[in-house]
């Protein structure tokens, strides 16, 4: 099975398991379904489209999915980096797990570059967090839109 393959069945297990917990009272699981689907309304406009099963390929080759929560976790079994997808959301970061400690996250771009700060007239300047936001978050292309679909 391939990543997309397995990112979409976890995004349908979610939704169901939701579901089920709802009709018995527990709605935290939707609540942070409806979050994460919020927050991509609001912002999926200035992400950029990526294919999944490429972004795997290129910064977590060989990883095994883990499921947590509304997240997929992509950890590159070379310690690099880490990729969550949302499956609320339909979204993924890449995060660089070598060169940061785990309390410290710190997205990175599809070049694996820490974009938090620009240079501007030899100074550093940090990113507001929409612009942070920006570089590092990437909508997940639907199986249509993706190379190699039928």
């Amino acid at each position: 099975m391939d990543v997309k393959s397995y990112y979409s069945n976890a995004a349908a297990e979610q939704r169901a398991e939701a579901a089920e917990r709802l009709l018995h009272g527990d709605g935290i699981l939707a609540h942070a379904l409806a979050r994460g689907k919020e927050r991509t309304t609001l912002y999926k406009q200035n992400w950029q489209e990526v294919d999944i099963n490429e972004v795997i390929a290129r910064f977590a080759p060989g990883s095994e999915p883990k499921k947590s929560g509304v997240k997929v976790h992509f950890v590159d079994p070379r310690g690099q980096y880490e990729i969550l997808a949302d499956v609320a959301g339909g979204y993924l970061r890449i995060q660089d797990i070598a060169h940061f400690p785990k309390k410290r996250r710190v997205f990175v771009d599809l070049n694996g570059n820490d974009v938090r700060h620009l240079l501007v007239n030899g100074k550093l300047e940090r990113r507001d967090k929409e612009s942070v936001m920006h570089l590092t978050h990437f909508r997940i292309k639907k199986r249509p839109g993706m190379k190699g679909w039928m």
